[in-house]
């Protein structure tokens, strides 16, 4: 099999890292040379900032004469420290070397295989661990290869760092980032391989170092440096206000820190400044929401994989926790047959995401051991596309399999273009961890990559997953998040192209993405659904549900569904809903009415995006209905007019409301509240002062001139509640004028 040529090695921590895990299949394409050549490379990382890191770093390890490889396998064609080879270098010795003397045999598949490394943990995020090696090699260009590998589980799987192919000419220092290996234990591997025609004198290996950086990396600006802007993703469900996740690198390193004055946002060419804000890498304002779909392949082949996700799931949520990301965690899981858990709901507590991960099991839900791959990624994907996002969240899809995909045949219609085009219109992220040795899943997941994110990461299934999870982490949290409200009239329903451009050391880069307004199905509950609020339903009596449902852009809605049980049920029930005049209605049925109430919510769904109602986590916060002999909490209250400022912040502002139950007791109230263009809402216990007098405070000092939102919420002891406003409409206090 013919290999892609070497791959130029990128100075960027985030670009090393995205080439360590998937090799870059880009030129596969190209021509190659003909057989029986070694062309001298013409490549050099001198201009690498990481060696000048290098001289304060500390050695972890230091492979430089023999007896520090003795414990060393070398296999096949690899001798140690020969003297005689005709790639010796002046000054080091050869630690080992492939051939004996002046060549390597022909259909070679040797390595030479180190003892066990383990590499401690990194105190801080600058931290990098690094491999420097010298190295001679003249091999057969785009036939023989030279690959640097590491593996994390004793030699079970290894995973290509670094290839070399053609003629070194004469010897080169390497050096390659082992950062994302941290507090693992490890292998280093060389392994060579060539065809069955022509061999050259083959691949030497001198000193080695492994060393752990102690600075970060500080870029001078010269003709090689570049300012690069990429757009993440770009969410519009909170229209008029937009959200945008931005990577910015110099030189091709993460740059942090900046300032709002050095972003530029327009809109169809027109500046955007009306609410606009940037929140930093690692900062949070109550914006930076990530929510994350595990796509999971359980047939047969995939325990050991499955068994990693559970392992470093914490790991993984604790890493965006403390970047300040706020992460909503779903789970689809396929073979042929595709199942998405919680009704494409996505869990909110971390508990509940590990119980759900301990108890998935190869097979389940009737997909078998999918001993007849390929299997059903594309129509898995498209299910999780369509799970039910937070408005504003930036939306992530994990894909975790073996096999290729069916495409277009007896188990899936989709084909991969379709799939892409429904990712890319929701401005999704797909991370696919795929066998990346399989042309067939080259062709499918890398093709979905590169469409849906800015640098086309993807991984090997094979690879270190704890390393794979830091890195998904890592791109999901360090990123600038843009906030703007558009100032283009909402009854504009073109396309609207955004253009961000930042500036950063004397130079400009401008990044781009576009959004249609009211792409998405727009849900609201109708008049006679908000009447039943008022009141106590009848037990063992039918109630018809009706919401108006709009979707102005293609593709338009394809399916209502409303979902509901009674507070003695465990799981929802779904009733399609179906168009009567202007509005969708369903039936719940009269064995559903029970006392003490029914909780319900709604979604709908053009097969690319899924709206929900209430739109976040529904099921954490649901509609509620008292069934007699029940009743919900009684609220009465007067809305505050405005808020006054001191300092230039707003004062503490008191709510107080009477809240009665005429049938049980309030057994809890709270009063929400967020500064807007916040999306997240903050809590405070409201108290029972005196004659069922809550008093609850919103308080000082988190708004300058914002309108503040905010709910009352109230509970009785069955579970029923009460809201003045919704969380999707909340009330708002203006400032004082």
């Amino acid at each position: 099999m013919r290999h892609p040529i070497r791959y130029l090695f990128a100075i960027s921590v985030l670009s090393l890292l995205t080439n360590s895990f998937a090799t870059d299949l880009s030129q596969s394409t190209q021509n190659h040379l003909s057989p029986g050549q070694s062309v001298p490379v013409n490549w050099s990382n001198d201009g690498d900032p990481r060696w000048k890191l290098i001289e304060s770093a500390t050695t972890l390890f230091s492979f430089k004469s023999a007896s520090d490889i003795s414990d060393w396998h070398p296999q096949g064609c690899w001798k140690f420290g020969l003297e005689q080879s005709s790639l010796k270098t002046s000054d080091e010795n050869i630690l080992f070397v492939t051939g004996d003397f002046l060549s390597y045999p022909n259909d070679a598949n040797d390595r030479i295989t180190s003892s066990e490394i383990t590499l401690p943990r990194l105190p801080h995020k600058y931290n990098q661990i690094l491999l420097t090696i010298d190295e001679t090699y003249q091999l057969e260009s785009d036939y023989d290869y030279g690959n640097i590998e590491i593996s994390s589980d004793q030699g079970r799987h290894w995973q290509v760092l670094d290839t070399r192919t053609g003629s070194s000419v004469s010897q080169i220092k390497s050096i390659i980032d082992l950062t994302w290996f941290a507090g693992n234990t490890i292998q280093l591997g060389f392994r060579i391989s060539s065809n069955s025609t022509h061999s050259f004198a083959g691949w030497s290996v001198g000193r080695c170092d492994l060393y752990q950086t102690n600075q970060p990396i500080i870029n001078s600006v010269d003709e090689t440096d570049n300012l690069s802007t990429s757009m993440v993703n770009i969410n519009s469900q909170c229209f008029p206000v937009i959200f945008s996740n931005v990577s910015v690198t110099f030189d091709s390193s993460q740059v942090n820190g900046l300032a709002a004055s050095a972003f530029h946002v327009t809109e169809n060419n027109i500046p955007q400044t009306d609410l606009f804000s940037v929140v930093p890498p690692d900062s949070n304002n109550g914006n930076r929401l990530a929510d994350i779909v595990f796509v999971l392949d359980v047939t047969g082949s995939m325990g050991e994989e499955i068994e990693s996700v559970r392992r470093n799931m914490e790991s993984f949520v604790s890493t965006l926790i403390s970047s300040e990301v706020n992460c909503n965690i779903g789970f689809v899981v396929f073979g042929d047959i595709v199942y998405r858990y919680n009704e494409g709901n996505l869990y909110s507590d971390m508990a509940t995401v590990q119980s759900i991960l301990t108890n998935i099991r190869l097979g389940e839900h009737g997909i078998g051991s999918g001993s007849d791959e390929p299997e059903n990624q594309l129509g898995a994907l498209a299910v999780a596309n369509a799970m039910n996002f937070r408005p504003g969240a930036q939306r992530n899809l994990i894909l975790l399999t073996d096999a290729p995909s069916h495409e277009n045949d007896g188990v899936t219609t989709y084909t991969t273009a379709q799939v892409q085009t429904m990712l890319v219109g929701s401005h999704s992220i797909l991370f696919p961890i795929f066998d990346t040795n399989d042309s067939r899943q080259i062709a499918q997941y890398v093709t979905l990559a590169r469409a849906t994110n800015p640098t086309g990461t993807y991984f090997n299934v094979y690879a270190n997953f704890n390393a794979i999870i830091s890195q998904i982490s890592s791109m999901i949290s360090n990123t600038y998040l843009i906030t703007y409200r558009s100032n283009i009239p909402a009854n504009v329903t073109q396309i609207r192209t955004v253009v961000i451009q930042t500036a950063h050391r004397d130079q400009i880069s401008t990044c781009s993405g576009s959004y249609n307004p009211n792409s998405a199905p727009a849900i609201s509950r109708t008049e006679q659904t908000l009447l039943l609020h008022t009141q106590s339903l009848p037990a063992n009596s039918p109630v018809v549900i009706s919401v108006n449902v709009v979707d102005n852009v293609t593709p338009f809605i394809s399916r209502v569904s409303l979902y509901y049980k009674n507070l003695i049920s465990t799981s929802y029930s779904q009733a399609t809903m179906n168009l009567s005049g202007t509005s969708y209605t369903a039936t719940i049925p009269a064995s559903s009415i029970v006392w003490p109430g029914i909780i319900y919510y709604f979604a709908a769904t053009d097969g690319q995006s899924t709206t929900t109602n209430p739109s976040s986590n529904p099921t954490t916060f649901p509609y509620t209905l008292a069934v007699s002999p029940n009743h919900s909490p009684q609220i009465n209250f007067t809305p505050p007019p405005s808020y006054s400022l001191t300092g230039g912040r707003n004062d503490s502002i008191s709510i107080d409301a009477t809240i009665t139950d005429s049938t049980v007791i309030v057994m809890r109230s709270r009063l929400f509240y967020r500064v807007f263009p916040n999306l997240l809402y903050q809590t405070v216990e409201m108290t029972d002062t005196t004659n069922h007098r809550y008093h609850g405070a919103i308080p000082a000092g988190i708004a300058t001139n914002e309108p503040i939102e905010y709910v009352l919420y109230a509970e009785d002891e069955n579970c029923i509640a009460t809201t003045i406003g919704t969380f999707d409409q909340p009330l708002a206090i203006q400032p004082s004028r």
